[in-house]
């Protein structure tokens, strides 16, 4: 009885492995050459190596690759590529000088002025490794990624993008811009740093090719730098610095919506607007046809502006929360919200003025003067003399 039993459980490991053996053998699919002008078989250090020369076309799985010149080797299912070597995998291409491909791992490594396709994304490199089952890819040295729906283009000495979530980042001293004013609008940045020429959109009047204005332009730096392409965000951590129109922010953690068009900032941010500075616990900039519109400084929120350039005098708004509104680019009205505070200094030496409240409006000229304020509830408000202007104290 007790071998019969032995009999059963050894029927049934057999059966099981038998049945893995075969799984792995279905699954995987060797290196097929599928054509060549020449062929030529060799076998070096007790290993079959098929040699390929002339308009060399070999495919494996969904990848299919041509070339000058291949070498295969049949054990270890591995092909080396050299000259005009193109990699096609559903509907990317891969552009490169050499390539190696390893046929049981699904893994490409590509070296030698590389450019990646990805429909509207186009990456650069010096190199790149990818895989096709996880349609991933890891790349270094001197890394552009180009989204050309966005109009943004990515910088780091390397990068990784994963096709299936439609997800990039760059770190090795990252930065991203969109609407590259150097540029021409709709021009594949990545492609152009190979050479590679596309047709910018014209004007319909000159006829000439249309630039981004530099105040359209957006920079933004940190150690990392990631984009979620369809949900069109781009993060950006550590060492953070946004820069657009006359805006200049630095924070620990930036996100920017590319489609709503705005940039919240937490980490103790800071916001330098024309001559104007604030900080807070968090900030939320709102644009609009890529111009600032609205900036909210949220928590501890203050904002200053130096009245004289050795910084003796400066103006000074304080609140729970400013909210800072531009108009045609110039500094239009700010509103204080929650224990509001201001201290601002009179022209021509006059002295300075110290109001509080719970709520506050500053309203400014186009020149970003103050022109006039208004207190909503109970004010309190102080005139200073010029010579009495520095015992004015903080609340």
């Amino acid at each position: 009885m007790r071998s019969f039993c032995y009999f059963i459980i050894f029927l049934c490991f057999f059966a099981v492995a038998h049945s893995l053996w075969a799984q792995q053998n279905e699954d995987y699919k060797p290196l097929k050459l599928d054509e060549a002008d020449e062929i030529e078989n060799q076998r070096i250090d007790g290993k079959d190596v098929m040699k390929a020369r002339g308009d060399v076309r070999f495919s494996h799985d969904t990848l299919t690759a041509t070339c000058d010149q291949a070498a295969f080797f049949r054990e270890m299912q591995t092909a080396i590529l050299i000259g005009n070597v193109v990699l096609n995998d559903r509907h990317r291409t891969i552009y490169c000088e050499k390539a190696r491909y390893y046929a049981r791992q699904k893994r490409a490594v590509c070296e030698g002025n590389v450019i990646f396709v990805d429909r509207a994304t186009t990456l650069v490199a010096d190199s790149l490794v990818y895989f096709t089952q996880s349609e991933q890819l890891t790349a270094q040295g001197q890394v552009v990624i180009y989204d050309s729906t966005e109009e943004m283009t990515m910088y780091g000495e390397r990068g990784f993008y994963d096709a299936k979530r439609r997800y990039a980042n760059a770190t090795g001293h990252p930065y991203m811009i969109q609407f590259d004013s150097t540029h021409y609008k709709g021009q594949n940045i990545a492609r152009l740093s190979r050479g590679i020429y596309t047709q910018p959109p014209r004007d319909s009047v000159t006829g000439k090719p249309v630039r981004f204005s530099p105040d359209e332009q957006i920079t933004a730096r940190g150690l990392f730098v990631e984009v979620y392409q369809d949900s069109h965000l781009v993060d950006v951590r550590d060492s953070v610095e946004f820069l657009r129109e006359k805006l200049r922010t630095t924070s620990g953690k930036a996100r920017y919506h590319t489609k709503k068009e705005f940039l919240t900032l937490q980490k103790e941010p800071i916001a330098d607007y024309a001559l104007n500075r604030m900080v807070g616990d968090s900030m939320i900039v709102q644009f609009r046809k890529r111009a600032i519109e609205t900036m909210y400084v949220i928590g501890n929120a203050i904002a200053t502006s130096s009245v004289d350039t050795l910084g003796t005098m400066v103006n000074t708004l304080q609140a729970k929360q400013i909210t800072m509104h531009v108009k045609d680019k110039h500094l239009d009205v700010m509103e204080a919200q929650g224990n509001a505070y201001n201290v601002y200094y009179l022209e021509g030496r006059e002295g300075a003025n110290r109001i509080s409240g719970p709520n506050m409006s500053l309203f400014f000229d186009t020149k970003g003067k103050l022109r006039n304020f208004r207190v909503d509830g109970g004010a309190e408000g102080t005139y200073f003399p010029e010579n009495l202007k520095n015992r004015i104290e903080k609340p």
